[in-house]
């Protein structure tokens, strides 16, 4: 059966809610990054909003991701960035019954 062996994965909620809501039987991954504010700002070159607003925004919206969209979505996993893990802590994932997938962008997985 495909649908337990594929997972789609988005940082994006609302493609993995209309995916979700087409069939619940498709796993689908939350990918969470903290920072989200700072990394676009960064992309966008926008020095102001890295650094007066996402230091306000950043905790918010890393706890919202991590706490009230998997729930609302419907996520089936959590794909959270090596860093955010290490302050939140594995159990933090598991003991609310979802899945993990720990993700690393450009860090030899040796120094982890």
């Amino acid at each position: 059966d495909l649908y337990n062996c594929a997972v789609i994965g988005s940082f994006n909620p609302a493609i993995l809610y209309s995916i979700k809501s087409k069939t619940i039987k498709i796993n689908t991954l939350l990918l969470i990054t903290p920072n989200l504010i700072t990394n676009i700002s960064k992309i966008n070159n926008n020095p102001l909003i890295a650094k007066y607003i996402a230091p306000i925004l950043d905790p918010i919206i890393t706890q919202f991701l991590l706490y009230f969209i998997p729930f609302f979505i419907g996520v089936d996993i959590l794909g959270i960035q090596i860093d955010l893990l290490n302050r939140i802590g594995i159990r933090s994932v598991i003991s609310r019954n979802y899945g993990h997938n720990v993700w690393v962008v450009n860090l030899s997985l040796i120094h982890i």
